[in-house]
């Protein structure tokens, strides 16, 4: 299940494709489970191991295209999935600039005759952040509580986002927990036992039963969803986030640094998200 998951400088990328076979064979009440630990989502140990300790937010995809790479791949590349070789992620960066220099190349035609990547930044500086609309992006957000994903479901400024169906599936019929506070661990684990002994087995149960049974679990189970929009798309996403639930604050923040460092923006316009 690790190779899934990789890091390079300080960005974390996720291979569906990997993952997506991770899960395979599993049953469905483990999916979820598997996915998340494929995803590289972190849990508490044993006993409560079926208890969420930190989410994971990482780049799943650039361009609507999947990233993913093989296990003998230098450690600083990654692939998009079934067209390319091994890709060095600071030539992901640069050609992310280039799509934002791109854009702003049509308002005068580059008359100074910058690189499209010093167009871009300039442009930036200026305050016209539009330009990054013109590069695209697909993150995976996991472990994450069902209680703050409401927030992300309803950003108008996201072009796709997808979702583990609610209640209406097998997959959430013993859905793990995001604790954030190991002090509550025995609390949640209590409420747990509490639930599968009263509940019904899940197998056989019609699509009915199901969302009215699995709908009893706490707000704070946990949940995955892929985000798909441009990259001034995210940030909006990310600024959007800021002031609200610590646990959805510090997964914007964390989106955040994740745009920043793709885009390798400006001083003057990277940093902590703001209001856009």
């Amino acid at each position: 299940m690790e190779y899934a998951v990789r890091k390079v400088d300080g960005l974390s990328f996720v291979s569906l494709p990997a993952a997506a076979a991770a899960v395979a064979g599993l049953p469905p009440g483990e999916r979820l489970n598997g996915l998340l630990r494929a995803c590289g989502v972190r849990f508490h140990a044993s006993p409560y191991d079926r208890f969420v300790a930190a989410p994971v937010v990482a780049l799943a995809g650039i361009g609507g295209l999947l990233f993913d790479w093989e296990p003998d791949d230098p450690a600083d590349t990654v692939r998009l999935h079934e067209l390319t070789g091994p890709l060095p992620v600071e030539s992901l960066r640069r050609a992310v600039r280039n799509a934002g220099g791109a854009s702003a190349f049509f308002t005068y035609l580059n008359p100074r005759d910058r690189s499209l990547a010093e167009l871009g930044d300039t442009a930036l500086r200026l305050g016209h952040r539009s330009v990054l609309h013109a590069a695209a992006a697909t993150v995976l957000i996991a472990g994450h509580t069902s209680a703050v994903e409401h927030e992300l479901a309803t950003q108008r400024d996201l072009v796709h986002l997808s979702r583990l169906t609610v209640n209406r599936t097998m997959a959430q019929s013993d859905p793990p927990l995001r604790i954030a506070d190991a002090e509550l661990l025995p609390a949640a684990d209590e409420i747990m036992r509490m639930i599968r002994q009263r509940l019904p087995a899940a197998g056989g149960a019609s699509l009915d039963e199901l969302e009215c049974r699995n709908a009893l679990f706490p707000a704070a189970k946990a949940s995955v969803v892929l985000l798909s929009g441009t990259m001034r798309n995210l940030m909006k996403v990310a600024a959007s986030g800021v002031a609200k639930e610590a646990e959805l604050g510090g997964l914007a923040s964390r989106l955040s640094a994740h745009i920043t460092a793709l885009c390798r923006l400006p001083d003057e316009v990277s940093g902590p998200p703001t209001a856009p």
